[in-house]
């Protein structure tokens, strides 16, 4: 037994992240015993009065070493998408697809509200003639209501899209991942796709982007979900010689697994 060398909480002798602020425990540094500092905060008179603060630090402190946990994890995964991530913080699958589909449900919006202006741009000079018929000229202003709406469908996609995959793996595979191990291994190949979703949005932002390098970030986008999938796939083949069905087959199958759940989101959703 150990104590984290940020935050004193007692783990395991032989895990490298504090499993409370998520330290990496192979940076130097004196290993804090809790107890101790109580007593000496206590025997001052102190401990009573010092502990809201002492909670608000912590959470500060933790939220900081975690986010900087996440961008190394981030800058490795971007130089190198086949990492293992058997060492990876649980959570670091979920902050990447959700940074993920918050940038992609960006970038729709962007481009819906610039299409939008340049439709009222269209109309707007025939607001006498569609006043004769009744009816005022083309007006739609997009809101946050729009975004939240783009971003909980492709949610849902995403959500379809590795919840398949880590179905079909759990059922065909004989060596059961968890859920967080999978969620980063499929995370891995994100990585690039979110610095192109940046810099893709900021040039969108101000009116820099081109139509050609939005439709290449798009497809680059769709290949990027296609590869995530077939390379963790093929990743499980390599450690469990086990699987019940030849990898093509699992592909095929994953796939059009894919597309029956994306097809079923799609009626719901326009029911």
């Amino acid at each position: 037994m150990k104590y984290c060398v940020n935050c004193g909480s007692e783990m395991k002798a032989e895990a490298r992240f504090c499993p409370k602020c998520g330290q990496d425990q192979t940076v130097g540094g004196e290993q804090k015993n809790p107890t101790s500092d109580m007593n000496s905060n206590m025997q001052g008179g102190q401990y009573q009065r010092s502990q809201p603060n002492m909670a608000q630090n912590e959470t500060l402190q933790r939220t900081i070493v975690k986010s900087q946990n996440y961008f190394n994890y981030f800058l490795t995964q971007l130089k190198k998408p086949t990492t293992d991530a058997s060492r990876a913080e649980g959570y670091f699958g979920y902050v990447t697809v959700l940074l993920f589909t918050f940038l992609q449900s960006l970038m729709i919006y962007l481009l819906a509200d610039q299409a939008n202006n340049y439709i009222m741009g269209m109309f707007n000079p025939y607001s006498e003639l569609f006043s004769l018929f009744g009816t005022s000229s083309y007006s739609y202003s997009m809101g946050f209501s729009d975004f939240l709406r783009i971003f909980v469908v492709l949610l849902l996609f995403m959500a379809a899209l590795v919840g398949v995959s880590f179905g079909m793996s759990r059922l065909l595979g004989s060596a059961k991942v968890s859920w967080n191990h999978y969620l980063n291994q499929f995370g891995n190949f994100y990585s690039l796709m979110i610095a192109l979703l940046i810099v893709a949005n900021f040039a969108l932002f101000i009116d820099l982007a081109s139509a050609s390098f939005v439709a290449i970030v798009i497809t680059l986008m769709y290949l990027i979900n296609f590869i995530s999938v077939v390379m963790v796939i093929l990743a499980q083949y390599k450690t469990d010689v086990k699987t019940a069905l030849a990898p093509f087959y699992n592909i095929l199958l994953t796939f059009i697994l894919i597309g029956i759940v994306d097809v079923l989101i799609i009626a719901v959703l326009t029911k």
